[in-house]
């Protein structure tokens, strides 16, 4: 349902309220020093009407130097002076007193930033911009419904934004791919060759269209402006960036556990071959192991290989391949017609059948292959081109549904408002680890190995096959 929403295009017009006086409010802050800011803080603290001399003192500072500051800000029609009176208007303290966090030092500009914003904006005007139906009973909701919902909703929006406003299209993804999320007032000027009007109406549009917002930083005595992202989607981003799993450059390091993309159903060929001649015995002796051994080049001596054996004996039993009776494989009817396949084809019929289970060390017991661990394979998406990585590395920065909770959705805790990353259990992480290091390296999607004692991964031809874009 979301997916059909967010087709439905927000159209912005400026002209439809006062934002003129918007941008010279904003031309205006940008030019202010430290005590012009700790001026307008003072004022927004005092009561609606205030002696000039008091504040002087207060702050202590020279009354003509203050005076001054008021008289620029009664530009605004914030305030009027009247000999020492000074009277604030009601309705442009409320207006200064959200512009006025944009100089907090840990000022996140996020939804509540934006509910605030939106309501500079007649009521009536909100759902022609944002395509909300004008029944809705919250339209600051429906509109994070339909076009935040979701990092998927919220990114194909984005992308229909930088469609439409080609010339922004440039800016908006600078400002996504910056180290820091974020851009210099200055820099995007220069860059884009705007004139410093055409800069406050840019930041004015975006931070409407719900792609960013222009906040300061303080440069010595002064604030200089900046454009980040809204917190919600900077804060998913860092935490992308911050998550992504490293590629291991050392790979002379790299101990590959089978050397083969397709090693697990190649195995299990070379086993179903054997048990075609002749029965195996599942408690072989040395010289029939030491044959078995030879003819898959793995050490079955060594414990790790024999609970590997005992993995490719369960799993032609699953895939009814071979039968198990009488403490012997032997092998099926209906292998003659699974031996015949291409490599590749072996590995479809094994991520395809039904009888087929995920079977691990990691795991208390065999999984079918359900939803779970369908959804545990997306998280190979963010590693598809990544090389060898740590398969720990991996889960941490998985972001995928183990449970029925919905993932990152867009949710208010208390006055903040962020996209809720699931937060995944031991026996969860488990099923990750699982799914990563057996059902997809048994089915050829990654390669398995170890470097420095630690597990690691690398999507294979056939991996990117099945997952890749």
């Amino acid at each position: 349902m979301l997916d059909l929403q967010t087709q439905r295009k927000v159209k912005i017009v400026l002209s439809d309220y006062d934002y003129r006086r918007d941008i010279e409010n904003r031309l205006l802050m940008s030019q202010f020093t430290d005590l012009d800011v700790h001026v307008l803080q003072e004022v927004l603290y005092s009561p609606l009407r205030f002696s000039l001399r008091k504040m002087a003192r207060s702050l202590e500072i020279k009354e003509e130097i203050l005076t001054d500051i008021l008289k620029n800000l009664g530009k605004t029609g914030l305030l009027s002076i009247d000999g020492d009176n000074v009277d604030v208007d009601k309705e442009m303290r409320k207006y200064f007193e959200t512009q006025v966090q944009k100089f907090e030092e840990d000022f996140k500009p996020g939804m509540e930033y934006l509910a605030g914003l939106l309501k500079k904006v007649p009521i009536h005007i909100l759902p022609a911009w944002y395509a909300v139906p004008r029944t809705s009973n919250n339209i600051f909701e429906s509109i994070i419904e339909r076009y935040l919902a979701t990092p998927q909703v919220y990114y194909r929006y984005v992308q229909d934004f930088s469609t439409t406003h080609p010339t922004l299209s440039s800016l908006v993804k600078d400002l996504f791919s910056s180290n820091e999320l974020k851009l210099s007032g200055q820099t995007v000027i220069e860059r884009y060759r705007m004139t410093r009007e055409q800069f406050e109406e840019t930041t004015l549009l975006l931070e409407f269209s719900l792609i960013a917002c222009l906040r300061y930083e303080k440069i010595g005595d002064d604030w200089k402006e900046v454009i980040t992202p809204f917190d919600e989607w900077r804060e998913h981003l860092a935490f992308l960036r911050n998550t992504q799993a490293q590629p291991i450059l050392d790979e002379d390091k790299i101990k590959q556990f089978r050397p083969q993309d397709f090693s697990f159903v190649r195995d299990l060929t070379t086993l179903l071959q054997l048990a075609k001649t002749k029965p195996i015995s599942l408690t072989p002796t040395k010289a029939t192991l030491a044959a078995i051994s030879k003819r898959l080049d793995l050490d079955l001596e060594e414990e790790i290989n024999k609970a590997y054996f005992s993995k490719l004996i369960t799993k032609l039993h699953l895939l009814k391949l071979g039968e198990v009776g009488d403490g012997e494989l032997r092998a099926h009817n209906n292998a003659e017609g699974w031996l015949k396949l291409s490599d590749q084809d072996k590995a479809i019929f094994l991520y395809r059948h039904l009888g087929n289970k995920l079977v691990s060390e990691h795991l208390q017991a065999q999984l079918p292959i359900d939803k779970a661990v369908r959804e545990a394979e997306k998280s190979l998406l963010r590693v598809l081109h990544a090389g060898w990585v740590d398969i720990e590395e991996v889960i941490e920065g998985s972001l995928i549904a183990l449970s029925d909770e919905p993932i990152l959705v867009l949710k208010k805790a208390g006055r903040l408002w962020k996209y809720a990353r699931p937060q995944y259990t031991e026996e969860q992480k488990n099923v990750l680890r699982a799914v990563l290091k057996d059902w997809l390296f048994e089915i050829g999607a990654v390669s398995i190995a170890t470097y420095k004692n630690k597990i690691c991964l690398k999507v294979t031809d056939f991996g990117h096959t099945l997952f890749g874009n």
